[in-house]
């Protein structure tokens, strides 16, 4: 009965050990801090591609005239204003930089261009009766400029925009009809 007490103060000793060495130790952890981030910033260039539809309305003053002075070698005396609504596809692409200085202020500029299908056209009356002229607009590409100032609030920027842009358009007014 002695060697059995012996024997199992052994094996209480060895698996209190084995016990003991399978804790991990906290003291070292506490110590050690989580990592600290560096703050958002807002300095940086982008790149962007987009593509999608537009629409447009166009008032083109006196196409009559242009067609009847045209074709009939006379100043017309109407004057009339045609509506075209030019529609269709619209790709392009967006390059810009941000630079954020003085703390929570942000400075930055972004071009952009895209080609585009736009087009559409309508038919107007001529002054003489059945005579007709075809007026189209189209839109080739469009392009933009722009700057902004703003102010950051971590992850938030509010800002005023400002810039310029421009369209290439084209238009073209054709005379159709017959005349004694």
């Amino acid at each position: 009965m002695h060697t059995e007490n012996l024997l199992m103060k052994k094996l209480m000793l060895v698996s209190a050990a084995l016990a003991s060495l399978s804790i991990p130790a906290r003291a070292a952890d506490l110590a050690a801090k989580a990592p600290v981030l560096p703050p958002f910033t807002w300095t940086s260039c982008f790149l962007g591609a987009h593509a999608g539809g537009g629409w447009a309305r166009k008032d083109i003053t006196d196409p009559v005239a242009l067609v009847e002075e045209n074709a009939f070698a006379t100043p017309a005396t109407l004057v009339t204003t045609a509506q075209v609504r030019p529609s269709g596809a619209v790709i392009g692409g967006q390059f810009g930089c941000d630079y954020q200085f003085a703390s929570n202020w942000v400075a930055g500029v972004e071009g952009s261009v895209s080609g585009a299908t736009m087009k559409g056209g309508t038919t107007v009356d001529l002054v003489d009766v059945g005579d007709t002229g075809r007026v189209t607009a189209r839109t080739d590409f469009l392009g933009s400029v722009t700057g902004r100032l703003g102010y950051a609030v971590d992850r938030w920027l509010y800002y005023v925009r400002g810039g310029a842009a421009w369209a290439g358009d084209k238009y073209s007014v054709v005379g159709n009809g017959f005349w004694i």
